[in-house]
């Protein structure tokens, strides 16, 4: 499924971490996701991935617009998304999160 798109789409409405970006993320395509806390703090705006705000949907029909008839623009973002080091880090974090949740122990 990843390998065959050119667009990964995320548009979530609530969210504090997300495995389907993480994994995403390995393959190197053009990005579009809300303007989440997490996807804010894991990818830069306009050079990774076009971020629209949710339930804004001229928003992101004009973003998926942009990338599908900008191929320059999908591959720069692409570009962005593939010069970033392996997601592995962002695992541990979000294992050793789970696991504090779990003990009941402060982050």
């Amino acid at each position: 499924m990843y390998q065959a798109a050119d667009i990964l789409v995320y548009p979530y409405k609530a969210g504090t971490t997300n495995g389907a970006l993480l994994t995403g993320l390995n393959y190197g395509k053009a990005i579009i996701t809300t303007r989440l806390p997490f996807f804010r703090e894991l990818l830069k705006e306009d050079v990774e991935a076009k971020m629209v705000e949710y339930g804004d949907v001229n928003g992101l029909a004009q973003a998926l617009t942009q990338l599908i008839s900008n191929p320059e623009k999908r591959e720069r973002l692409a570009s962005g998304v593939a010069g970033r080091p392996a997601t592995d880090d962002s695992w541990q974090k979000i294992a050793r999160a789970t696991i504090q949740c779990y003990r009941g122990t402060p982050q």
